[in-house]
């Protein structure tokens, strides 16, 4: 039975350099990938670029990549750096995760060196309480994700102690 994996990063490209290789396996196996970025990460802007030019050209990068492992992208409309724990942020997170009906939800771990990353962990966390909660009546019903798992990267390393590793050679033919 398929399942709808759900990754969410606080930048574009957060998700997908840490969990993409998982991502493109599990659509390779008929599950449903949905990559959720909290901001565009358009505060990274290169010399020469324009903020709003870069915002485009990193939602384009990010839906290009979902569209190649047959997955969708979904950007929120956060100013990267502005990333809060908030009940909006979380409230449209979990309206998300009772969309997409989600089973598998992979995310940033609580400690890092970047601030939107820590916020991202925290309104993960929440959203997915919130979007199994029955009395916490929404347009969509409730909805519980059974299986969390962080994602490794090098910024959110501290107190990280990686206890699940996923084979993903047979997805590496898509990153050819």
């Amino acid at each position: 039975m398929a399942k709808t994996i759900m990754a969410v990063g606080a930048h574009t490209g957060d998700a997908q350099l840490t969990c993409g290789m998982l991502l493109a396996k599990h659509a390779m196996q008929g599950d449903r990938v949905v990559i959720v970025d909290l901001t565009a990460g358009e505060r990274g802007t290169p010399e020469g670029w324009t903020t709003p030019d870069f915002r485009k050209y990193n939602v384009e990068c990010a839906a290009k990549f979902a569209e190649k492992i047959g997955g969708e992208s979904i950007v929120l409309d956060t100013p990267d750096g502005e990333l809060y724990d908030s009940k909006e942020q979380e409230l449209a997170l979990a309206g998300l995760m009772r969309q997409y009906q989600v089973n598998a939800v992979l995310y940033h771990w609580k400690n890092s060196m970047h601030k939107d990353h820590m916020a991202c962990h925290a309104i993960v966390t929440d959203a997915w309480f919130y979007a199994a909660i029955a009395g916490f009546e929404r347009e969509l019903p409730p909805h519980f994700a059974r299986t969390l798992y962080y994602a490794e990267n090098w910024e959110d390393a501290q107190g990280f102690e990686p206890y699940v590793y996923f084979d993903v050679t047979e997805a590496y033919p898509l990153s050819e």
